[in-house]
Order: C-alpha cells, then structure tokens, then sequence
C-alpha cells in the first residue's frame, strides 16, 4: 500500500497571483489593462510579474488584481507597465532609465524634466506633450539614417545628404552638437565609431568631386567598380547602426504614450467630479 506522505504535497497557487513565465524578462512584466485597476492594487507578490505606479508614482512589484471587470473593453496596448493617474513621469523615467546607454540625446534632458515633476494628474497633458516633443525628435533621426537603407546606386550614395545624417548619429549616441563641428563632437562621445564617421564626410566629399572626372572615364560605366565603392561605405555605415539599433526608444515610448492619452481621455479618475 502506497505511503500518502511519499508524495510532495504541491502548494495550491492562490488565485490572485500569476504564475512566473519566460515572456517577463527584468524590468518587462506581463500585460494588463489599466482599466481592471482601482486604486492601488493589494495584492500579494509573484516574482515581480507586474510593476505597478500608484498616484503617488511610487512603484511596487504586485501580483494581477483579485478582481476583474469583463464588462469592459478598451484598446490593446502593448504595454507591460501598469500605473496610478499622476504617475506618468515615473513610468517614462523608468523606460528611459531602462534603455541602453547610447540613446538620442534629447531623452537624457527629458528624463531630467520629468525627474521634477511631481505625481499630480493635473500634469498628465504636459508629460504627454514633452514625450511625444521627444519621440518626434529621434524619429527625424532615424528617418534622416533611413536614407542610407535606400542606397543601391552610385548616384543615390552621392546624393545623401553626409552632414545631416552624421548630426543624426550624434544626437541617436546622445551626442548634442552645439557651435562645434558634428564629427568633432563624436570623438569623445563616439570614440569607437569616430574613425568610421570621418571616413564617411571624406569619402563622400572625395566621390562627390571624383565623379565628376569619372563621367569621361571608362571606368565610370564598370558596374562592379561602382559597387565597391557602395559597398566600402556600407561597411563603414554599418557598424554604426549597430551600436544605434538597441538604443532606439522611439516605438516603445510611443506605445505608452498612446495609452496614456487613452486613459487621460476615457478614465474618469483624470476628472474627478
């Protein structure tokens, strides 16, 4: 006859708590509705699945809440980090915080304007408007790198405009150029990738001008010397957008943003009676 106490008792998982899975990676949690939320959320804690932002914009690690609303509907946002009316700031400071290093330069300033505002709903429409200031301002960037995607002719490569998409790289390293030259100002903040961004401005002024001459050449009609020439500054180019890529926050804040507008313009804790 089998003994009853061989067997490990399993716990029973209470149901409030959510089970740790791989999809929650760090500081990323698991999606839920903000509307399922009223006030602050007492429950107990599950290896930190959600991160929560009270109106205070104070942060703990929670579990899902004991109560839930089927009756309503909202958006899907792809989101993973819940909070409070008032707590934008410090859920945009966490997203900041949370990027790699080398991120555009203005999301280092707006971090410090949000690290003084403080929890209050009335601020909501000004974080909103600061974000979305910020994202408008890397997406230029990465719309000014984008041109170099759209390279497969000799004469699409001379047509880039260097100096712009160079001043782009500094301000996607968190670089500000301010009254000096851009290639300059990369040297100290982009010390590996300086050598390839100088390549770039004289090589590109060097083919600008050698075309020119080449027009006359035999040369000029060989496509596989054209190519070469493509495909030496790919090289260049490419190690760059590497280092670019990780730090890109564009997307992500702006799927925040927009659930923020949501819940600003459909919860009606943002207008209290």
């Amino acid at each position: 006859m089998a003994d009853p106490q061989s067997h490990e008792e399993v716990p029973e998982v209470p149901k409030n708590i959510i089970p740790h899975t791989s999809a929650c990676q760090d500081s990323e949690i698991q999606q839920l509705n903000m509307s399922f939320l009223e006030e602050e959320l007492r429950v107990k804690v599950a290896d930190g699945e959600y991160i929560y932002y009270d109106e205070r914009g104070k942060m703990s690690m929670t579990g899902a809440a004991s109560f839930v609303d089927v009756s309503i509907e909202e958006p899907q946002f792809d989101t993973c980090i819940l909070w409070g009316p008032g707590a934008e700031a410090s859920v945009a400071k966490r997203l900041i915080e949370s990027a790699p290093k080398v991120k555009h330069a203005a999301w280092i300033t707006t971090h410090k304007v949000l690290s003084e505002m403080p929890a209050n709903p009335t601020l909501t429409p000004a974080v909103i408007a600061l974000l979305r200031s910020t994202i408008a301002k890397e997406r230029e960037c990465w719309e000014q790198l984008g041109a170099l995607k759209t390279v497969t002719t000799y004469q699409s490569l001379l047509a880039l405009d260097i100096e712009a998409i160079i001043t782009s790289i500094c301000s996607l390293a968190g670089i500000t150029v301010v009254g000096e030259d851009s290639v300059t100002a990369a040297q100290s903040g982009l010390s590996d990738l300086y050598p390839n961004m100088l390549w770039l401005r004289r090589n590109h002024q060097l083919e600008r001008i050698q075309n020119l001459y080449r027009q006359y050449s035999d040369d000029y009609h060989r496509d596989y010397f054209l190519s070469d020439i493509i495909d030496n500054f790919k090289g260049k180019w490419n190690p760059i957008l590497e280092k670019l890529l990780p730090g890109r926050l564009v997307n992500k804040m702006e799927r925040y943003v927009d659930k923020m507008q949501y819940l600003l313009d459909n919860d009606e804790r943002y207008s209290p009676k």
